[in-house]
């Protein structure tokens, strides 16, 4: 935090400043099929096109076109590293954020895969745009993303997967949670207590689609939690709380991604792959993920993919110390380099 005489301002290095060596205009994404207006922000160089171009698709939680996180706009540094190294670069905020319209609330990883889509399109009319190397580079859940939009399309040039996911949502949230407690020093009886409660709503889930059925059964579920853990005292979960956990289990976005399978859509992927995991990340393990992401891919008689695993920085690819989301916005590095370098490396030698 660098200190003023009245306010604190977190310190971002990596932020490019104003004057950009390059064209920036702010553009508009229509999915006309939802009826969603996408805002984002088109990045391109100086000089003559066309240029090929990518399409930055944010990770899960409702993220403006600059996935704005704990200070940090990872997407900004990387829209300007990639501007810079020669490609057009489209992001936007997702729908229902920032100036886009649309009900985050409502949608789910489908959803979102029709905004990137629209995307995708709208830069495929751009005559600036060379259209036969357009990709995309998804985060996180944009990974997965990228991966379910290059199974249904040919025309993918190519897809960058920053921790995209490989496995099902219920296998990452179990890894997860566990591997995150484990950083913030949680002992392991109580790491055991919280999955078992888990797998209890998660099971509850898959057996009833009505929400409100769902909801009386989750509810007795965590007072009976809180009987055997919590000093056997329902009331001392607050009512707020149990009510936050419900809307967020029983929501569009969860149910859909407890039990969808990338595996589905990595199997059709023909298109050119970079996939890049961070040896920190404890939000989508790097070990598993790699390994069921390459057996995909082989399954697909993709021979065109580049996994790599990157020493030393966590899920949001920062140089970290214990890979816990509670050291993201303590680390004033937004992106690592070596990760901007070998991203750019791969796509000059694969792309252009």
């Amino acid at each position: 935090l660098a200190a003023t005489e009245h306010e604190y301002k977190l310190n971002r290095p990596q932020e490019p400043c104003l004057l950009y060596l390059y064209n920036s205009d702010e553009v508009t994404v229509k999915n006309t099929t939802a009826g969603v207006d996408l805002a984002g922000t088109l990045t391109y160089p100086t000089g003559r096109g066309p240029f090929p171009a990518i399409v930055l698709v944010t990770g899960s939680g409702p993220e403006d076109r600059d996935e704005q996180i704990f200070g940090h706009k990872p997407f900004l540094v990387l829209a300007d590293h990639l501007t810079r190294a020669g490609f057009a670069v489209l992001r936007y905020d997702d729908r229902g954020v920032g100036r886009s319209t649309g009900d985050y609330s409502t949608a789910t990883t489908f959803d979102f895969a029709d905004d990137a889509t629209a995307a995708f399109e709208f830069l495929k009319r751009r005559s600036d745009i060379d259209t036969s190397h357009i990709g995309i580079l998804g985060h996180s859940e944009g990974g997965l993303i990228a991966e379910i939009i290059a199974a249904r399309r040919t025309d993918i040039g190519f897809i960058v997967l920053l921790a995209g996911t490989a496995l099902k949502g219920e296998e990452i949230l179990r890894l997860q949670s566990g591997l995150i407690a484990r950083a913030n020093g949680i002992p392991e009886d109580q790491i055991a207590a919280n999955l078992k409660i888990s797998d209890q709503i998660y099971s509850i889930l898959k057996k009833n689609d009505n929400n409100d059925k769902a909801a009386v059964k989750i509810r007795k579920a965590l007072e009976d939690f809180e009987k055997k853990e919590g000093q056997g005292n329902p009331n001392s979960i607050p009512e707020a709380r149990i009510e936050s956990q419900i809307r967020t289990v029983t929501s569009p976005w969860f149910r859909t991604f407890l039990t969808l399978d990338p595996m589905t859509y990595i199997q059709k992927i023909a298109c050119p792959v970079l996939a890049l995991f961070g040896e920190m990340d404890l939000q989508v393990p790097p070990a598993e993920n790699m390994k069921a992401l390459e057996t995909g891919l082989l399954m697909a008689g993709n021979d065109r993919y580049t996994i790599d695993f990157v020493p030393g920085v966590n899920h949001l690819f920062q140089t970290a110390t214990t890979g816990s989301p509670e050291e993201y916005g303590r680390i004033e590095e937004t992106l690592s380099p070596i990760v901007l370098e070998m991203i750019t490396s791969w796509l000059k030698q694969n792309v252009r």
